[in-house]
């Protein structure tokens, strides 16, 4: 029980008073109660020791001894998994339920596996259904986790606050699990992500999406992007993209060993918490990452660590090592993200002992910059394209831009018909000498008008006028030079348009559909920095008078990252190979 706790302040209980109502608040009365709380905020730490009592921990050993002994699969399944994944009567750091927690969870959820005698099967019965009922989503921006009889009535919350209630549920039925971390993103996001898994004594099994029993070795949760719709083959390249992961955290009860040995004076407290917390477990190796990384460094004695890019916070520790003579070992490493080994100084400021490099099938490889061999780089974005910026692009088929001299659209001509996905910017050619007022684009029917921006030109020359919609809040969104801002408030069937204010011959329409803002745009100042003898150097800066953007006299073989100086946090560290971006 030593060094478990929870957060309380008049603030916390402020919020969690919502749920002892009868009736389920709704998500705003969530957002406005912590708005209007979180100013007042000053949480303390208390501590399970000096306020569980005596009833409560022989409450929970007994009720979950007696659960345990009634599963199936309790005769083969340990005694030190059991009291480390379903004995705890705590998942992290939320508010102890009251006593019964477990036997209100039990009598909720065991019908669902009374007659499922398999472990994995039962995980995954349960683990399927709870994915369903309880929904990942904002709870007001509230930072703790809630008690997890809360989180049942609210059923809602941030993926830690879902895989936190579904191990709690587990446990209650006998079920060891564990709440599996992911601190940041190798190379997406500011982000990580947490889950739930089952663990046994021969390692550990999680669900995938879809499936409905546990298993080893699956991809990891959320690590691949999905979308509704199917795209076009052109697309099929985005959808290799995958999120990847540098460590493997686990909340446990026990205390972790390697947390208690780590001390490295010199480094920043708030950035290697993680290798301080006695709570956390490294179990990257069960997930079949394998890798045994070693950097030689001669001179370098003490703590060494391997950091991967985060955006908006540069390079980030995620593993360290211990060495006498400069030898480190770094266990457990995945493969294919780039890697900075790094010490601290006695500033407490990261120092590269290396360049950066690579683990792949091919073995090792390091980007060192070479500054005398020099080229000339086009690029396109900042941040890597996946699925989920284009999940709304599909929206766009069948609709279609239709132009009129009626502001009511009663007789049209149809322009364009979108029958194939849209890009990030569909530039149309119109054939026709005909003068239009007016100018709309109409989603299908059973469709939504997910879009950003449309240009319309006449003899070379941005027309402007004043914008129209139906079935949208904002059309002027659409009008206003910006490819970020998008139509809210969207209705099936919708159209957003533009009044010209006189008839005109029109003959290039573009359409920028709903994105993530990370595309160069026209106008725009950007910076490109190249990772050269152990710190960013800026090799350029242009304002980008097209889609693209090239810089001249960059070194070859490094690893870079584009800023936009205009605006946007995105950015992601890439590779440039054969004229191409290539983002790790």
């Amino acid at each position: 029980m030593t060094g478990h706790h929870y957060y309380s302040s008049s603030a916390i209980d402020g919020y969690t008073s919502l749920f002892n109502e009868k009736t389920s608040p709704t998500s705003k009365v969530i957002k406005e109660r912590w708005d209007s709380l979180k100013s007042q905020d000053e949480p303390i730490t208390v501590f399970d020791v000096d306020v569980l009592s005596y009833e409560f921990i022989c409450d929970n050993i007994e009720q979950a001894t007696k659960v345990w002994l009634q599963t199936p699969w309790h005769i083969d399944i340990s005694e030190e998994v059991f009291l480390n994944y379903v004995l705890p009567y705590r998942v992290k750091d939320e508010p102890p339920s009251c006593i019964g927690w477990r036997d209100s969870l039990y009598n909720r959820y065991h019908p669902l596996i009374k007659d499922v005698d398999n472990l994995q099967h039962a995980f995954g019965i349960i683990h399927k259904y709870l994915m369903t009922e309880f929904r990942i989503h904002d709870i007001g921006g509230y930072p703790y986790l809630l008690s997890t009889m809360d989180s049942g009535k609210l059923k809602s919350g941030r993926c830690v606050n879902q895989s936190a209630y579904i191990v709690a549920v587990m446990r209650a039925l006998g079920i060891p699990a564990s709440l599996e971390l992911i601190r940041n993103w190798a190379n997406f996001s500011t982000n990580g992500h947490a889950w739930a898994a089952l663990v046994t004594n021969d390692g550990t099994y999680t669900v995938e999406r879809n499936d409905s029993i546990a298993r080893r070795f699956n991809k990891i949760d959320s690590s691949f992007f999905s979308i509704k719709d199917t795209l076009e083959t052109e697309f099929s390249h985005y959808g290799n993209f995958k999120k990847r992961i540098s460590k493997v955290w686990r909340y446990t009860y026990i205390h972790n060993q390697s947390a208690s040995t780590y001390n490295d004076s010199y480094s920043d407290n708030i950035i290697t918490g993680y290798f301080r917390t006695p709570f956390l477990l490294d179990v990257t190796r069960e997930y079949g990452y394998n890798n045994n990384i070693k950097i030689r460094s001669f001179g370098h004695r003490g703590y060494a660590y391997l950091c991967t890019f985060v955006t908006g916070h540069d390079w980030v520790p995620m593993a360290y090592s211990y060495s006498f003579w400069g030898n480190f070992s770094f266990e457990s490493m995945p493969d294919s993200v780039i890697y900075l080994p790094v010490t601290y100084n006695s500033d407490k400021i990261l120092t590269p002992i290396s360049a950066p490099f690579v683990m792949t099938s091919l073995g090792k490889k390091e980007f060192q910059a070479d500054t005398t061999l020099l080229q000339s780089m086009t690029i396109e974005r900042k941040y890597p394209f996946s699925l989920i910026s284009a999940k709304s692009w599909p929206q766009a088929l069948d609709a279609c831009f239709e132009a009129s001299n009626e502001a009511s659209f009663r007789v049209v001509d149809t322009l364009y018909l979108f029958s194939r996905t849209p890009v990030f910017r569909n530039e149309i050619e119109i054939n026709s000498k005909k003068k239009y007022r007016y100018i709309r684009y109409r989603s299908h029917a059973l469709r939504h008008a997910y879009i950003s921006e449309i240009e319309a030109y006449s003899n070379g020359t941005l027309l402007k006028g004043d914008a129209l919609g139906e079935g949208v809040c904002n059309p002027d969104a659409c009008f206003d030079g910006d490819t970020y801002s998008f139509l809210d408030k969207v209705c099936s069937g919708s159209w957003v348009g533009v009044d010209l204010g006189n008839a005109m011959v029109i003959d290039k329409l573009v359409l920028y559909p709903k994105n993530d803002g990370n595309n160069v745009v026209k106008g725009k100042k950007y910076e490109l920095y190249c990772f050269v003898d152990g710190k960013w150097k800026i090799y350029g800066e242009v304002q980008s008078n097209d889609y693209k953007v090239t810089f001249q006299n960059v070194p070859t073989n490094g690893v870079y990252r584009l800023h936009c100086i205009d605006g946007g946090v995105e950015e992601q560290i890439f590779t440039y190979e054969e004229g191409q971006q290539v983002w790790w």
